[in-house]
């Protein structure tokens, strides 16, 4: 049986938005409710699980994290090619998005 984040990984729910001419990267993974921005160094995500988790030292990683990294050893991830000038309206969308929750 599937862990969450093999899942989460192999159904393609892991994207990379790539912005050129920068090469800076941004890591989106599809969860059940909502799109959750990860980071792997310094491991960071969205979700509220990252940071219960994280408050209570319990464990470093979310599955989302987990997610990524099982999706980047894989190359499983979905590549979404973006030029710089669109990296201002993507975070902006970001930020509200969170702010919404």
């Amino acid at each position: 049986m599937m862990s969450k984040e093999e899942r989460l990984a192999s159904e393609g729910r892991v994207k990379i938005l790539r912005f050129y001419p920068s090469m800076k990267e941004l890591y989106i993974v599809v969860g059940r409710m909502n799109e959750y921005v990860v980071n792997l160094d310094p491991p960071f995500c969205t979700c509220e699980d990252f940071f219960f988790k994280l408050t209570q030292k319990k464990e470093k990683k979310c599955v989302h994290i987990k997610a990524l990294e099982i999706a980047l050893r894989d190359k499983s991830c979905e590549v979404f090619i973006l030029n710089d000038e669109e990296m201002d309206q993507i975070f902006k969308y970001l930020v509200l998005d969170l702010l919404r929750k």
